[in-house]
């Protein structure tokens, strides 16, 4: 019997918790996830992207999330990521937009706050 793991709001991070379960060799379902991938921009009316794994490897999943959890609290905001280097930031947004190409307002390199030295 399948029982629900964790319900993500990110493509990007189901695939990397179902990626991290393959590799501890723990067999996970998303259901939906080629309806999502197709229409991502359902996610949240249809209530998320729900990761769900065999009953006798739930609570072995379950002990594996929670250390990654933990990480997310200590990840570099995007804001300060961009005043740490708002000089490339401005001149990369100067060149795409002089050259007409589509982009994100900024293109940055999230850091770990012990790895950034103030």
């Amino acid at each position: 019997m399948l029982v629900p793991l964790r319900t993500s709001y990110s493509i990007a991070e189901a695939e990397c918790l179902r990626a991290m379960l393959a590799a501890y060799g723990i067999a996970s379902v998303v259901p939906a996830f080629h309806h999502i991938r197709n229409y991502w921009f359902l996610v949240v009316a249809s209530g998320g992207i729900e990761i769900h794994v065999f009953e006798h490897d739930a609570e072995a999943a379950r002990a594996l999330i929670v250390p990654v959890e933990d990480y997310v609290d200590d990840l570099e905001s995007e804001p300060r990521a961009i005043l740490r280097a708002p000089f490339h930031v401005a001149s990369a947004i100067f060149i795409y937009w002089l050259t007409g190409a589509l982009m994100p307002l900024w293109v940055t390199k999230r850091r770990f706050l012990s790895e950034v030295s103030d």
